[in-house]
């Protein structure tokens, strides 16, 4: 805030009229106000000039990591988009990740302990998933295509 004299001042249109009446104890407390709110103003001042400094390289840093993230790369004749991991420069899979960082879709086995891929049902072929065998009558192959096994059909 400036001080009651400072703003009778900058008030007037003619700034140097009002001076010529002031005494001398008067000019010497407006001399020590004017520079008083002068400090203050540099030190805000420098205060808003630091600030603005610290919001522009934040937003030139989330600008450039913005465009590091959207940076693609051509894999066969097509654009695709590069993992969100820190350093990583593998294609994306899903979710903006790679499979080495969870970017994979299928789920994995129920079994505690267990990180294979589902099958059917929730479980591995280790830990039971069914497998349907193929319709043909009295074949025990498994299903590859159409409900047939190989033998019969599935090629």
């Amino acid at each position: 805030m400036m001080s009651e004299p400072a703003t009778a001042i900058m008030n007037h249109t003619d700034a140097n009229a009002d001076v010529k009446e002031l005494s001398l104890s008067q000019l010497k407390s407006e001399t020590v106000l004017l520079e008083r709110e002068q400090l203050r103003i540099s030190r805000r001042l420098a205060a808003v000039r630091e600030r603005t400094a610290e919001i522009i390289s934040a937003h030139a840093l989330s600008a450039s990591a913005e465009a590091e993230r959207k940076k693609k790369r051509r894999v066969g004749g097509q654009l695709r988009p590069i993992c969100l991991a820190a350093g990583c420069a593998n294609n994306v899979h899903a979710r903006g990740l790679c499979q080495a960082h969870g970017g994979y879709i299928s789920r994995r086995c129920r079994v505690e302990g267990c990180s294979t891929h589902v099958a059917r049902g929730g479980l591995c072929k280790k830990h039971g998933a069914p497998v349907p065998t193929c319709s043909a009558e009295g074949c025990t192959n498994k299903v590859q295509r159409r409900g047939v096994c190989y033998k019969h059909g599935a090629r």
